[in-house]
């Protein structure tokens, strides 16, 4: 059995090995929407916790968290979280404004900020949950769009966009 790590930054439990158990501090950048993963940030890095015990876990929640390394089709996160604490509101952090061609392993499970981009497709987001893609012009990104949000249904906006959004990875893609 791995040895808990303790005391360590977001960014130092990223780079522990797969299968070792971490305890991370940050805050949670996003509530339910999700299901049961909570993105939690410090001013580090970030890193998907995941688990059916983290539905109390709300956006702006200062919380500890201690769960096995796992990478899930590319996206490292604790998984199963085993035990974790709100310690209180937290503050949430600003996102970090990027190009889509800093969307990479290193930013993965943080806030970003993607300006003046459009979106490949038009007409309107599919039902449920659904893949579509951003634009710079020159480079692509994956958004995905989850089913459990209000977004599916809805009009695929037109113009230049600003994008706020977690920054994730499914298989070989980064997404938001």
């Amino acid at each position: 059995m791995a040895t808990a790590i303790n005391g360590q930054t977001i960014a130092d439990a990223r780079n522990q090995a797969i299968g070792q158990t971490v305890t991370i501090t940050g805050v949670a950048t996003n509530g339910p929407e999700l299901g049961p993963i909570r993105y939690i940030q410090d001013g580090t890095a970030g890193l998907p916790a995941y688990g059916s015990n983290l539905s109390s876990i709300q956006r702006g929640d200062s919380v500890t968290a201690t769960g096995v390394l796992f990478e899930f089709s590319g996206l490292l996160e604790l998984s199963p979280t085993t035990s974790y604490s709100i310690l209180g509101q937290g503050t949430l952090p600003q996102p970090l404004l990027i190009p889509i061609t800093s969307a990479n392993e290193s930013l993965e499970g943080q806030l970003v900020q993607i300006d003046n981009v459009t979106f490949v497709q038009s007409g309107v987001f599919a039902n449920g949950s659904s893949t579509v893609q951003i634009t710079d012009g020159s480079n692509t990104l994956d958004v995905r769009i989850n089913g459990s949000t209000d977004i599916d249904g809805t009009a695929v906006p037109s113009g230049p966009v600003t994008i706020v959004a977690l920054l994730g990875q499914f298989n070989a893609n980064h997404q938001l």
